[in-house]
């Protein structure tokens, strides 16, 4: 499944789930996935062509790219962020 094919709804999860891993880029250029190890110190948000060529994104790249894939089709949707602050 590639972007262009993307017709629905379950089209847009059958690409999330073929292509699209749980994942970072750190502000070194490191790829992380599946390890949040420094990740509050070297996260920075990946722009679309990142997270598209590098197949990963934590919940906020995941959530912009799916809002895209969701204009793409003509489905009106919104993005919302919710941040715990915690001390340290």
């Amino acid at each position: 499944m590639t972007i262009d094919n993307i017709r629905t709804p379950e089209d847009i999860l059958q690409f999330m789930k073929e292509n699209i891993k749980y994942g970072w880029l750190d502000s070194t250029g490191e790829k992380h996935i599946g390890n949040m190890k420094g990740f509050r110190r070297l996260y920075r948000t990946m722009s679309l062509e990142e997270i598209i060529e590098y197949g990963m994104g934590i919940c906020i790249e995941q959530v912009y790219l799916m809002k895209l894939l969701l204009d793409k089709i003509n489905i009106p949707s919104k993005m919302f962020c919710t941040r715990i602050y915690e001390d340290n």
